[in-house]
């Protein structure tokens, strides 16, 4: 099973994944009506790519996030998010782990998601897409310390 992508958002340190359930309440929220007037999911293929489309540039020393030809809406963004506080369902605030319930999840997305620019709530979005369809392996503790402090040199 793939790992849940682990992400400082709101007042803690949340798990983020899409399982088999969120991912097909995800494609059938965001699905459309076809020619025929048939109901049909979205893929959650078409949708990351949908995401893929965003392009990160810095202007004027600043990064910016441009969404010309971002596919993806706010519903999807929104439901990324909240769908994959459930299927990781478990944060770590305050150095306790506790349980993200549905209610939970949408309190969050509520709170901390809603008031966000777009542009960030889609990079969150974009990062769970993309790990739920192409997996995501976390660095080993150690590679991650090791990357936190510079080396340091014994003097002899």
């Amino acid at each position: 099973m793939a790992e849940p992508l682990i992400l400082e958002f709101a007042d803690g340190e949340y798990a983020f994944q899409l399982k088999m359930p969120q991912i097909l309440e995800l494609q059938d929220k965001c699905g459309y009506r076809d020619a025929e007037g048939a109901w049909r999911r979205k893929p959650i293929t078409a949708i990351l790519e949908e995401l893929s489309t965003l392009e990160e540039a810095e202007i004027e020393g600043r990064k910016i996030i441009a969404l010309f030809g971002a596919g993806a809406g706010l519903l999807e963004t929104y439901e990324i998010i909240r769908l994959a506080l459930i299927g990781g369902n478990s944060a770590v605030v305050n150095g306790e782990t506790k349980e993200v319930s549905a209610i939970d999840a949408k309190r969050l997305v509520e709170d901390y998601v809603h008031p966000l620019a777009l542009s960030d709530a889609l990079l969150i979005a974009k990062g769970v897409a993309h790990a739920t369809v192409y997996g995501y392996e976390p660095k080993k503790k150690a590679e991650a310390e090791s990357e936190k402090s510079p080396s340091q040199s014994t003097k002899a």
